[in-house]
């Protein structure tokens, strides 16, 4: 079964996350979301 990017992603520790998902906003509207907001929100507890 081919790997996609999600497969990819989800291995990733907090802080590359967050700024692969600045990137992934950015080329998708130019528009900067800083990576700190990201991982501000990766990091709220679920319960």
């Amino acid at each position: 079964m081919a790997q996609n990017y999600y497969d990819e992603f989800v291995k990733l520790p907090l802080d590359k996350m967050a700024q692969k998902m600045e990137d992934m906003t950015f080329l998708y509207n130019e528009t900067r979301v800083p990576k700190k907001h990201y991982k501000e929100k990766l990091s709220v507890a679920v319960e």
